[in-house]
């Protein structure tokens, strides 16, 4: 069977569902229209999208996580671990309305406050939701993990869009600076 859509347009179909699940099909045609990567390629329709949205949403988004099951077994959790739980909760609110974490969320946006200490909260969210939505395809996480390692903390301040083009090709800025520096050179002599 061929695939539903171009790869490109299914990849970031997917990233938009992982990282909003309450993203609309409105809000995913204009960012694949406004997307330099998709731009050109077909747009479903907005009755596909929402049909895509609803298969790319877990079945069963797992139970809510709540502070007060922390204190039933303080082992969980370090105080470290809690209080990055705590924060990650505050900014998802106040960016999302959203109402609260699953476990699942928790048990990643842990995992990854450990493994990247001083990393934003909403960036961290936006990772568990990531790791998530690729274990529930069935797929590896090598290419978050390296994502993971190589992102900067300081590109939470970056559109979502930039950050994504550049978690995809983490040279790019590097690149994107030597030919500026190139060109600067040039325009010297």
């Amino acid at each position: 069977m061929p695939p539903l859509f171009n790869p490109g347009v299914e990849a970031k179909i997917r990233q938009l569902v992982a990282d909003d699940d309450s993203i609309t099909p409105a809000r995913i045609e204009l960012a694949l229209s406004l997307d330099p990567d998709t731009a050109s390629l077909r747009i479903p329709e907005r009755k596909t999208l929402a049909r895509r949205i609803r298969a790319l949403r877990p079945r069963d988004p797992g139970e809510p996580w709540h502070l007060a099951e922390v204190v039933v077994d303080p082992r969980d959790l370090s105080p470290q671990d809690l209080t990055f739980v705590v924060r990650v909760l505050r900014e998802t609110r106040s960016r999302r309305q959203v109402r609260g974490l699953t476990k699942r969320e928790v048990q990643w946006i842990v995992r990854i406050g450990r493994a990247r200490q001083n990393f934003g909260e909403w960036l961290a969210y936006r990772f568990a939701r990531r790791y998530i939505a690729a274990e529930d395809a069935g797929e590896s996480t090598d290419a978050l993990d390296g994502q993971l390692a190589t992102v900067n903390p300081i590109a939470e301040l970056l559109p979502d869009e930039e950050l994504d083009k550049r978690a995809r090709h983490p040279g790019m800025a590097r690149a994107q600076r030597e030919q500026a520096e190139q060109e600067a050179q040039r325009g010297k002599a």
